[in-house]
């Protein structure tokens, strides 16, 4: 991990690991100042890769860390502070869930320890790399389907969840497959790993953005209504009168 200033030089930075292969893949400033970090361990795995979330402090200590996973790999690409002080992750698993890889998301206490899990697929490949909350307490994921409609494509996966990780009994499906949400059985587990300081120097390189074309495909939607509000003569409404999706 490395803190950069506004121009790219390095003010901190540090090392986090053990005796195998371990990958952050997502960072994000959190309200107190410091970082959170989602990522993946060799070193500390139950079997294979586990999911590996820590907490660090601005200066890059370790204030708390955890790992979490089953009997086969698992994986995160994406972690968000959430408003009440906890986090939320995306990723995928293959211990627990229904496919060769489903979608895995965690709702974390600010200490990490877990709140909600939920998993997300059917018989094919799921992944989730990105997660955000949503204005109306609920989470967008954006994934990876293989075998998407049976069709043997790759595609971009969109899901927009309840704020408990539920989706809209109207929306049951991912693709042809049955979009099962299940509870999973992990434990937070600690690891012992101190930061090191590493030195290495910035270089610039160059790059050049290109356009590219995609065609979107609506698998399922909730229903819509349609609220119409009005009032008698001296009446007032909040919202005001009119017509409403």
């Amino acid at each position: 991990v490395l803190k950069l200033s506004s121009t790219g030089t390095i003010e901190w930075q540090k090392t986090y690991g053990g005796r195998s292969s371990d990958y952050a893949q997502s960072i994000q400033q959190t309200s107190d100042g410091g970082y959170i970090i989602a990522g993946v361990t060799f070193s500390f795995g139950a079997g294979g890769w586990d999911i590996w979330v820590l907490k660090l402090s601005s200066t890059g200590t370790v204030e708390w860390q955890k790992k979490y996973g089953g009997s086969s790999s698992d994986y995160s690409y994406s972690i968000q502070q959430t408003s009440d002080g906890g986090y939320v992750v995306a990723g995928a698993t293959t211990s627990f869930g229904l496919g060769s890889s489903d979608i895995w998301v965690l709702k974390l206490s600010s200490t990490g320890t877990i709140d909600w899990q939920r998993t997300y697929g059917g018989s094919g490949f799921q992944e989730a790399y990105s997660i955000q909350k949503t204005s109306d307490g609920g989470y967008i994921i954006a994934g990876h389907d293989y075998l998407f409609d049976a069709g043997g494509e790759d595609a971009f996966l969109v899901l927009k969840v309840y704020s408990d990780g539920d989706i809209d009994s109207s929306c049951g499906f991912i693709g042809s497959s049955n979009a099962t949400i299940t509870d999973s059985s992990v434990s937070p587990v600690g690891t012992n790993i101190a930061p090191q300081d590493t030195g290495i120097t910035a270089l610039n390189t160059n790059v050049s953005p290109q356009d590219t074309s995609a065609i979107v495909k609506l698998l399922c939607e909730a229903p819509k209504y349609t609220l119409v509000i009005s009032s008698a003569d001296r009446g007032t409404t909040d919202p005001a009168p009119g017509s409403y999706i």
